[in-house]
């Protein structure tokens, strides 16, 4: 079934009143367009938006993803949005849990994101799993956590900023999460941003992991995890039971799709890091068109095209992958003007 159809009259009408349908095209049967050779080149690429909905200025937000989700948060908070996904006392009471052994310079894609990134969900399945877990079924916690040694655990559905601690210590992370994402109920808008398609899976519990196990873990049970690559499908059914989910325990959600632009930091495939990652994000740009196209209050935002087709030297960090603040200040400013109330396009 296709994505999206037309008849052959009304794909005509789409391309001669679509001001920015050729690549490279100025003019055509007698009419001028703003190709994309002309837009492209600067240090900030700006998409053609026409938005399927808007919002009003107060209503709540809920972002859920991986760092790329955090740092629009961050952005979105200093112009008065209400972003129930980051309040300043979930980031304080796990203030001392991060990790202690990551390195941090000014450019360093970490500074800004420590205590927030408690949340930070990396594929599809791992969001859909949290949000069963606070709005569906009770799962013992215990059961997931796996012994790294000494007496400590790894949480594979937390974050990968925590250090493995005692159970008692790390079922506290884990209920700390319960309370941020039942907010999403209050919510109006839900952003999700999509990361990658290579995800690892535990035979044992029958889950897939939001990060890779601890080596103890793997070296202890070789036979209990696998590492998969996702396919379209798969990442599509698991994004429309996440829509399912939401607008049961929030029927006024609207649903904002994007994909990170911010790069693997490794690929477990024995390929080029480079390719493994292109072929995440194409898998997942894809599944985002579809679903859109599917559903008339799930819409797709282009920040991935957005970073995708500016100056590289200005729109990430040294570590080529995370994008800069002031990029993504750049993206809420989009946001803002196409999908808010009174903002203007």
């Amino acid at each position: 079934m296709p994505t999206s159809q037309w008849s052959g009259l009304e794909a005509r009408d789409n391309l001669y009143g679509n001001p920015f349908a050729f690549w490279a095209l100025r003019e055509f049967a007698g009419r001028e367009y703003q190709p994309a050779i002309d837009r492209l080149g600067g240090n900030l690429f700006e998409p053609n938006i026409t938005p399927k909905f808007r919002i009003a200025p107060q209503d709540p937000i809920f972002a859920i993803g991986s760092c790329f989700a955090r740092a629009l948060e961050e952005c979105l908070r200093p112009r008065g949005f209400r972003v129930e996904s980051y309040r300043d006392e979930d980031c304080l009471e796990f203030a001392g849990d991060r990790r202690q052994d990551v390195r941090h310079t000014p450019d360093s894609p970490a500074v800004g994101f420590e205590c927030r990134e408690i949340t930070n969900k990396y594929n599809v399945f791992s969001m859909l799993q949290q949000l069963r877990w606070v709005f569906e079924e009770e799962v013992p916690p215990l059961a997931t956590f796996l012994p790294v040694g000494d007496g400590l655990v790894q949480d594979p559905h937390a974050c990968p900023m925590y250090t493995p601690a005692d159970p008692a210590t790390t079922l506290r992370r884990r209920q700390a999460m319960t309370p941020v994402f039942r907010r999403l109920a209050d919510c109006r808008l839900l952003v999700v941003t999509l990361g990658l398609t290579e995800v690892w899976f535990d035979r044992q519990t029958n889950l897939y992991l939001n990060v890779a196990p601890d080596r103890a873990a793997v070296r202890s049970d070789p036979s209990r995890f696998s590492c998969l690559v996702t396919s379209f499908q798969e990442n599509r059914d698991g994004l429309e039971q996440i829509y399912l989910l939401a607008k049961r325990v929030a029927p006024q959600i609207k649903v904002l799709v994007t994909v990170s632009p911010v790069a693997l930091t490794a690929t477990f495939r024995p390929v080029d890091v480079v390719v493994a990652n292109m072929a995440s994000k194409c898998t997942l740009r894809a599944v985002a068109d579809d679903w859109a196209a599917s559903h008339a209050d799930v819409d797709y935002f282009p920040s991935f095209e957005l970073v995708l087709h500016s100056n590289q030297d200005v729109v990430r960090k040294v570590d080529r992958s995370h994008v800069t603040m002031s990029t993504s200040r750049a993206i809420i400013d989009l946001f803002a003007r196409h999908y808010v109330e009174g903002e203007g396009a």
